[in-house]
């Protein structure tokens, strides 16, 4: 990745998958631009959909009044690399030394004569999800050098846990959290259930408690006030109910195996009393159900069989439905 320690390279590559990664990877490189030039540098940035190879490069090489280095960027290049591989080849052996060509793909095939040339040049920067578990560490390590927060361990495994493995949502948290300890330097576990926890878990589990009680109307309303509140919570909707979903899984099978429901209760930031009425509320069966359905939403959304907002009320509406016909059963076994 570029750096003040190394000059700037004339072509990158940054391949992956991982959009939060790109972005960083991208402000990087222009921040060594402007640390070796002193000025910003002229950018232009193109559709790799669009853009033809000839005046890509042509911007590239022409030599600019106002800036030491013409930097070009191409979003979505795979397209471009398709159409033109063996021209990008050609650039790659002989660039312009007064400009910065930037991909940005996907993916980008290992075995073609393009990828080991920018292999050879150093001009790969890989932007792949993180694995997992080293999740917790990247958020101690990024508090630290972005917002020059100290977190502790309990609270990095906090907030992944609560967001998951998104590095973007989890940077948004982290803005969040940096502002609101002001200038304290410490962010603390404490911080993040206040701030992380009680928003995700009260919304997610206050929507799904309606729906355990059979209250289509608060469960939609619920819904209705997140997604108003939160313009990414369409987008992020099948990911956070799965997550809700998912935990009350989790828990039904450590109860089942004999696990203390306090001990639970802490793990789910919740109080016992809470929690054993959500499981009672609720069997294995139906949350399994619940997934099942979850993943068609993200299907459909994926496919464009559906809208995402659409297809959630339906899930809800659908399986609420289902928890009140599951209690009229037990009431009517009841009274036998």
């Amino acid at each position: 990745m570029a750096s003040s320690k190394e000059p700037v390279k004339p072509v990158y590559a940054l391949v992956g998958e991982n959009l939060f990664q790109r972005r960083e990877s991208l402000d990087r490189i222009l921040a060594a631009v402007r640390k070796e030039t002193g000025e910003a540098g002229q950018v232009t940035t193109v559709e790799g959909k669009r853009a033809e190879l000839a005046e890509v490069l042509d911007e590239v090489r022409t030599f600019s009044m106002f800036s030491q280095r013409r930097v070009v960027v191409v979003d979505e290049a795979e397209a471009l690399i398709t159409r033109h591989r063996d021209g990008l080849e050609r650039y790659v052996l002989a660039p312009s030394d007064t400009g910065t060509l930037i991909l940005l793909c996907q993916s980008l095939h290992k075995g073609t004569r393009l990828y080991k040339a920018l292999h050879a040049a150093g001009a790969i920067i890989e932007c792949e999800p993180l694995k997992s578990y080293t999740v917790p560490g990247w958020i101690i390590r990024w508090a630290k050098d972005r917002y020059g927060k100290t977190l502790g361990q309990q609270a990095a495994e906090m907030i992944h846990d609560l967001i998951g493995d998104d590095q973007g949502i989890i940077d948004m948290e982290l803005a969040k959290l940096a502002t609101y300890v002001g200038a304290r330097a410490e962010i603390s576990a404490a911080d993040v259930d206040q701030l992380v926890g009680e928003c995700r878990e009260e919304n997610v589990f206050a929507l799904l408690d309606a729906m355990n009680d059979g209250d289509a109307k608060t469960a939609l309303e619920r819904w209705h006030q997140v997604i108003a509140t939160d313009p990414a919570a369409k987008e992020r909707a099948v990911g956070g109910l799965a997550w809700g979903v998912r935990r009350l899984m989790e828990a039904h099978r450590a109860y089942g195996r004999g696990d203390s429901i306090g001990v639970l209760a802490r793990k789910m930031w919740t109080d016992a009393g809470r929690l054993e009425h959500r499981l009672r509320r609720t069997s294995p069966r139906q949350l399994e159900e619940r997934m099942c359905d979850l993943l068609a939403v993200d299907l459909a959304g994926k496919s464009g069989g559906g809208t995402i907002a659409s297809s959630v009320e339906k899930w809800i509406i659908k399986h609420t439905l289902r928890s009140a016909a599951a209690d009229e059963r037990r009431m009517q076994s009841a009274r036998r």
